[in-house]
C-alpha cells in the first residue's frame, strides 16, 4: 500500500515537471504578431516653397482666375476681379497643395488614352509662376468612382496619378470660391454714435447720449418717439445681432441681378461712429437666404433670413420701460390725486411728510418708490383710456417745473400713462392700484 501511495506520487511530480516545462516553453518562445495592413506611402512629385509662389493662374469649366501676390500689401489679389477681398487663408492653402505635391498613386505610367481619366480635355488646369520665373503646370482630371481622390497629370511626367480632392477641389470651382466672405469689422459699441432701421412700417432710430431732469441711459430714442432707449436691448440685441451676421455666400458686382431686390431695398440697417456711417442694405429673401450689400463695398452677401429677427421687433421693444423716475434730490413734491382727491408726499432737508404728518424716512422713500417704480408694459395707440384729469401724478422739481403724468382705464387689466412729454404707455392697472394704497 505503502510502496503504491510513493509510485502515485512519483506520476503527479512528473505532471507537474511536464506541465512546468510547457509554460517556460510557450512564455519563451517569440511570438509572431499578427499581420498589420501596410499604409501606401504617398508619391511625391515636386517639392518648392510656398513663399516663393508669385502667381497661380487657373482654367476650369466655370472660368478663368487668376491669383496675383502683392508683396508690398503682402496678400493675395484676384485679376478678374480686383476689388474684391480674397480669402486669403484659402488662397495660401493652396500655395502649399502646389509646391508640396503628393500622389496617392501611380494608375498609369505611359496612358495612350486620356480621355478615360478625364485628362484629354482637363476639367482644370493651374500654372504656377515662382519668384524666379518658372512655371509648374498641373492637370486634373475627373473624380474616380470610389474614394475622394481625383485623376491628375503634371507638365514634364507622362504618368497619370490619383491626388486627393480634399486638398485640389479648390481649382475646380468658380472664382466665388476665392472670396472673403468676412463681413467687415463692425466697430466697437463703445465707438457707436448711432444706429438705425428704416423699413416699411418704422424708422427706429437711437443716438448716444444722456438724459437729464430724472433720467440717464447710455441711448436716446430720436424715432419714432424722443424717449429713453433701453440699454440692454440695443447693446444685447440689435447691435450683437448685427455683429453676429455672417455671410453664407457671395456674389461679385457683375453677378447682381434684379431678383436680388437691391435696387429698393427692404431694409436698411445704419451704424455711425464719429468718423463714418456705414449703411447695411437688404434686399430679396429667399429659401437659402437674404441679400445684403454694405456702403463702400462692391460685394453682394447672402446672409441667414433668421439672424434678421432683431430688426423686426416693434420700437416699443428698444424704449425704456420706466415712465418717469426723477432722483430723490430734484424733487420737492409728489402729489397723486385719485378720483379727484389728493395725496401729497413732501420731502424737505431730508424729511417726508404725507399730507402734512411727518411719516418715517423708510416710509417716504417706499412710496416714493412706487411713484417712480411704474413700469410701462405696452404702447396705446386706440382713441379709448383717454384720462379725464381725475387720476394724475404730480412731480414737482427743486427748479419748480413740474411734471405731470394723467392715468386712464384702457381695459380691465391696463392702464392709459399719457403726458406731454411721454408717449401713450400703457402700464398694468395692479400697479396703479398699489399705487394708490401707498398713498392713502
Amino acid at each position: 500500500m505503502k510502496k503504491k501511495m510513493l509510485r502515485n506520487l512519483g506520476i503527479l511530480v512528473a505532471i507537474i515537471g511536464v506541465l512546468a516545462a510547457i509554460f517556460v516553453w510557450v512564455n519563451h518562445t517569440p511570438q509572431t504578431p499578427p499581420a498589420q495592413e501596410e499604409k501606401s506611402p504617398t508619391i511625391s512629385l515636386y517639392a518648392g516653397e510656398k513663399s516663393d509662389v508669385r502667381q497661380m493662374k487657373i482654367t476650369n469649366m466655370v472660368g478663368n482666375i487668376t491669383l496675383l501676390w502683392d508683396e508690398n500689401a503682402a496678400e493675395w489679389w484676384m485679376m478678374e476681379e480686383p476689388d474684391v477681398p480674397v480669402y486669403q487663408t484659402k488662397v495660401g492653402n493652396l500655395t502649399y497643395t502646389v509646391t508640396a505635391v503628393n500622389a496617392q498613386q501611380k494608375v498609369e505610367d505611359n496612358p495612350t488614352n486620356l480621355l478615360q481619366y478625364g485628362l484629354d480635355q482637363p476639367q482644370a488646369t493651374i500654372t504656377v509662376v515662382m519668384a524666379d520665373g518658372s512655371e509648374q503646370t498641373y492637370y486634373l482630371g475627373n473624380d474616380l468612382s470610389v474614394g475622394n481622390e481625383t485623376y491628375f497629370r503634371m507638365e514634364g511626367d507622362p504618368a497619370v496619378y490619383t491626388v486627393p480632392n480634399v486638398t485640389w477641389g479648390d481649382i475646380k470651382l468658380d472664382k466665388s470660391a476665392f472670396y472673403d466672405m468676412t463681413l467687415p469689422e463692425l466697430p466697437e459699441i463703445e465707438s457707436v454714435t448711432g444706429l438705425s432701421i428704416e423699413r416699411q412700417d418704422a424708422t427706429i432710430a437711437v443716438v448716444k447720449s444722456s438724459l437729464s431732469g430724472g433720467y440717464s441711459s447710455d441711448w436716446i430714442m430720436t424715432s419714432p418717439y424722443a424717449w429713453a432707449a433701453e440699454n440692454s436691448a440695443v447693446g444685447n440685441d440689435w447691435f450683437k445681432g448685427l455683429k453676429n451676421l455672417t455671410a453664407m455666400n457671395v456674389f461679385p458686382p457683375d453677378g447682381v441681378t434684379d431678383s436680388m431686390g437691391l435696387a429698393s431695398p427692404r431694409l436698411t440697417l445704419t451704424v455711425e461712429t464719429a468718423e463714418e456711417s456705414t449703411v447695411y442694405s437688404f434686399g430679396a429673401s429667399t429659401d437659402a437666404g437674404t441679400y445684403m450689400t454694405i456702403s463702400g463695398n462692391p460685394l453682394v452677401y447672402l446672409v441667414s433670413t433668421g439672424s434678421l429677427s432683431f430688426t423686426e421687433k416693434a420700437p416699443f421693444f428698444y424704449m425704456s420701460k420706466t415712465v418717469y423716475a426723477p432722483n430723490i434730490s430734484d424733487v420737492t413734491e409728489v402729489e397723486l390725486t385719485v378720483d379727484g382727491t389728493a395725496h401729497t408726499l413732501t420731502i424737505a432737508n431730508g424729511q417726508f411728510t404725507m399730507d402734512g404728518e411727518a411719516v418715517s424716512d423708510e416710509d417716504g422713500r417706499s412710496r416714493y418708490g412706487a411713484a417712480i417704480g411704474l413700469s410701462a408694459n405696452g404702447l396705446w395707440t386706440k382713441s379709448a383710456g383717454t384720462p379725464d384729469g381725475k387720476n394724475r401724478l404730480t412731480f414737482t422739481l427743486t427748479n419748480g417745473e413740474e411734471k405731470v403724468i394723467s392715468f386712464g382705464v384702457a381695459d380691465e387689466r391696463n392702464m392709459t400713462v399719457v403726458a406731454d412729454f411721454l408717449p401713450t404707455f400703457t402700464i398694468p392697472a395692479k400697479d396703479w392700484d398699489d399705487l394708490v394704497e401707498k398713498f392713502k
